[in-house]
């Protein structure tokens, strides 16, 4: 079965939209060949500042570009602590959500802040009721893991989503993000395949992105194996270097190569 590729909306592919109205970055992931995108809630947010309803304008210039939406990155989560600025990020991330259930998404990624700084106890509370409020609006919440972040090692993922006792919580694998944080992403796979909510495809040597198929990120290996836990879901790729002077050569070659890996 061919999975099902989208394309990412950070590293170079941010820069492309800052350059271009979002309906024209559309339209280069569009001709790139990606069948979806993901975005951040502030990309739409800037790209609909002077509409009432932002979440369906998104809904239809998706419609108009045949692109699925495979998710909407939230703002990142900065309470540290249970002082004033807990509760206040916590609701900063609940607003956003009736606006992002009008584009039709059925779920939206959460990343946590700096490991060092965020209490494991806060995080866990803005999650539970993050997915609470998600939870009336059909929609899933993904944990989404970074290098550096609360969100980072495979225990970090075991206990939020023990923890939190939500039906509607999900994991993002992020494959190149674990692999930088020297996590296995096959042993993410391994325990959390059934809770896996979306699958990221980036590559790197190290902590440094490189073009997809160019690093040391066993690529193939997840999506087959996530394929093979029974993830149906969305392979959304990396697109944080391109190794080609025109973006859309290189957004190109990316989702050519994984589609060699299927």
């Amino acid at each position: 079965m061919t999975p099902k590729l989208a394309c990412s909306t950070r590293g170079l592919m941010a820069q492309v939209l800052r350059s271009f109205p979002l309906a024209g970055g559309l339209e280069f992931i569009r001709q790139a060949g990606a069948a979806g995108v993901e975005l951040y809630w502030s990309q739409v947010e800037r790209a609909f500042a002077d509409q009432a309803n932002p979440g369906r304008c998104l809904r239809d210039l998706l419609a108009d570009k045949s692109l699925a939406l495979t998710g909407i990155n939230l703002p990142q989560f900065v309470g540290v602590d249970d002082g004033e600025d807990q509760p206040a990020a916590t609701k900063a991330l609940c607003d956003h959500l009736a606006c992002i259930a009008e584009t039709g998404c059925a779920s939206c990624n959460l990343f946590a802040y700096d490991r060092g700084e965020q209490g494991r106890e806060v995080l866990v509370r803005a999650v539970a009721a993050v997915a609470e409020a998600a939870r009336p609006l059909g929609m899933s919440v993904n944990l989404a893991n970074w290098r550096g972040t609360r969100i980072e090692q495979i225990e970090d993922l075991r206990y939020l989503v023990e923890a939190a006792r939500a039906g509607n919580v999900r994991v993002l694998l992020d494959a190149a993000q674990f692999h930088a944080s020297a996590v296995n992403p096959l042993d993410v796979v391994a325990e959390f395949g059934d809770l896996v909510g979306c699958v990221h495809l980036g590559d790197c040597i190290g902590h440094r992105p490189v073009p997809v198929g160019q690093g040391e990120v066993n690529l193939g290996g997840v999506l087959r194996q996530a394929r093979h836990a029974g993830y149906d879901g969305w392979f959304v790729i990396d697109f944080e270097v391109s190794g080609r002077e025109d973006p859309l050569e290189g957004l190109a070659e990316a989702l050519s190569h994984v589609q060699s890996l299927a």
